[in-house]
């Protein structure tokens, strides 16, 4: 049991780390071309970053959306390459 707590500490622990090193550079909802075009430049130059896609959770009683809902992506920089990034997308 002790040792279940401890993996779980960690993990914790590392998700939180992991999660500080990296920063918002670009955050799209609907057209979210410009994000994958900006996401595959950082890319080509050897920017660490990465994209997260959020879809709104389907509507639990009635299994269908609700309202007009779209997809946002956002696209993260690590925090030690933000700089070299925001001077390549000038």
């Amino acid at each position: 049991m002790i040792l279940l707590i401890a993996f779980i500490i960690i993990g914790i622990y590392l998700s939180y780390k992991e999660n500080k090193e990296w920063v918002v550079f670009y955050e799209s909802t609907g057209n979210n071309q410009i994000a994958v075009q900006k996401f595959s430049y950082l890319k080509s130059r050897n920017i660490r970053c990465k994209m997260k896609t959020i879809t709104p959770k389907l509507n639990g009683r009635t299994g269908g959306m609700v309202g007009n809902v779209q997809t946002t992506i956002k696209v993260l920089v690590h925090k030690e390459d933000l700089n070299k990034a925001y001077n390549l997308i000038e």
